[in-house]
């Protein structure tokens, strides 16, 4: 059975061009974590949510690299300090954080040992760790 949860207002259809009362369009955005086989959440935007999908792209391609088949906080971190120019890494060099010694840190920590080839490249699932610091991430960018 489906759960819903509304922040604000949803259009009377899904999957069309949804009008911005300020001007401008709504983007509809489906977040899963497997793709249309697991739960899912339909997210109205009102910018597109183009530097998430490239630091999730980056930790994809982290994960893949240090043989994990599945994509954790780690991978998430790895992928903002790979992006180098948002907020999370501003942070960091602010606190005077060797963003190097992190990365590589975090690469000893997760790097898969075993060899093993991942069954499904193309489909990395996330964690409940990172599925819920992501939603996170998206509630608190649509406070600001």
């Amino acid at each position: 059975m489906p759960i819903y949860h509304k922040l604000g207002n949803l259009p009377p259809k899904r999957h069309v061009i949804f009008e911005n009362p300020k001007g401008g369009f709504y983007y509809e955005q489906l977040f899963g974590t497997e793709g249309f086989n697991s739960h899912s959440t339909l997210m109205y935007e009102i910018h597109r949510p183009t530097q998430v999908k490239e630091i999730i792209s980056y930790s994809r391609e982290e994960a893949l690299r240090l043989g994990n088949d599945f994509i954790g906080t780690e991978h998430l971190v790895l992928g903002l300090i790979r992006d180098g120019e948002n907020t999370a890494v501003k942070i960091l060099k602010s606190l005077n954080v060797d963003l190097y010694e992190l990365r590589k840190e975090i690469e000893i920590a997760v790097k898969d040992k075993t060899g093993k080839n991942i069954a499904n490249i193309n489909s990395l699932p996330l964690t409940k760790q990172a599925e819920k610091v992501i939603r996170i991430t998206v509630l608190e960018a649509k406070a600001l």
